[in-house]
């Protein structure tokens, strides 16, 4: 007796792009390869909340200051106020000093500007 495959409906084919795609950020997140960070960049302005979400999370594990501009313009168009909130800790945290830094007493150059 054949088994019979159904049709994947479209919410299941979401799903399964959602996750997939939550996934590779996840990956792009662990390495320093600049174009990663494009990619992740890509996804700020997402629809779906959570892969933007994902995308977010995957910017502060990758830890480049590079990305605040693009997570600036992300929060600029957002409507949804938890949205808004999570980017904007984003680049908070991204904003920190590392611990290298921390340890030599370095800021990095666009707070430096403001401390004169």
């Amino acid at each position: 007796m054949a088994a019979s495959t159904a049709p994947s409906s479209p919410a299941a084919e979401g799903d399964s792009y959602e996750t997939t795609r939550i996934g590779e950020l996840n990956n792009l997140a662990m390495t320093d390869d600049p174009n990663a960070l494009a990619t992740i960049e890509s996804e700020f302005d997402n629809r779906n909340p959570k892969i933007q979400e994902a995308a977010v999370a995957a910017a502060v594990q990758f830890g480049s200051r590079d990305a605040i501009p693009a997570l600036e313009a992300a929060c600029g168009h957002l409507d949804d106020p938890e949205q808004k909130l999570r980017v904007q800790q984003a680049i908070d945290f991204l904003k920190l000093p590392t611990a290298a830094e921390a340890a030599t007493g370095t800021v990095p150059a666009d707070e430096a500007d403001g401390q004169n």
